[in-house]
């Protein structure tokens, strides 16, 4: 309910702008409050128009520090998004869908302005990984105007990624001579030979 009523309190601010600067263009008159008049308006279609256009990307990659990790490590995630040249939007939210496994509290990822950058990235961390296979999928963004009145989410397919997560070991410091080892074997051995033995028929 609070976020219908956050959405509907913007629209209606947003009315009382564009009200209150029809007013003032109708009774002032001229070319300046005119001017203002349909500059707003146009900005705000264009927004509404971009926010509108269809976010698509080339290619969607995942850079893993390591891809085969001992259980309780960490791993660095790069995720890159390469888009189209002339892809227009104000701003746009990129967040990394983790596995059932690793869901956190706060999803990764990171907010990126207009740009001409034709590739946007962002790195972030996952630490105290237990044992399992891990596999990343898709991509999600949200893209929104200057104002916060539209806020679009789409879902970006590729880049699939699996994260291996062995159990954890140590390593001994010296190992016995293997001659004692065989000749342990040997002792155990007769001793159940001898214990066959002297089982009844």
């Amino acid at each position: 309910m609070t976020r219908w009523m956050k959405a509907a309190f913007k629209y209606v601010f947003l009315s009382i702008i564009i009200g209150a600067l029809f007013a003032y263009a109708m009774f002032q008159g001229g070319f300046v409050s005119w001017y203002l008049f349909y500059s707003v308006i146009t900005i705000i279609v264009l927004m509404i128009v971009v926010t509108l256009f269809p976010f698509k990307v080339k290619q969607i990659r995942r850079v893993i520090s390591n891809e085969a990790v001992e259980a309780g490590g960490a791993v660095d995630v790069t995720v890159k998004v390469e888009k189209y040249p002339f892809q227009p939007f104000f701003f746009v939210r990129i967040f990394d869908e983790l596995p059932e496994q690793l869901k956190q509290e706060d999803t990764p990822g990171a907010l990126f302005f207009f740009s001409f950058q034709r590739t946007l990235s962002f790195t972030y961390t996952i630490s105290n990984l237990e044992r399992g296979v891990y596999r990343f999928g898709e991509v999600k963004c949200k893209l929104g105007d200057l104002f916060g009145l539209l806020e679009v989410e789409r879902t970006l397919q590729g880049g699939e990624t699996d994260i291996l997560v062995y159990p954890s070991f140590r390593y001994f410091r010296s190992l016995p001579p293997v001659a004692k080892h065989r000749e342990r074997e040997a002792n155990v051995i007769a001793l159940l030979s001898k214990k066959i033995d002297l089982l009844p028929v």
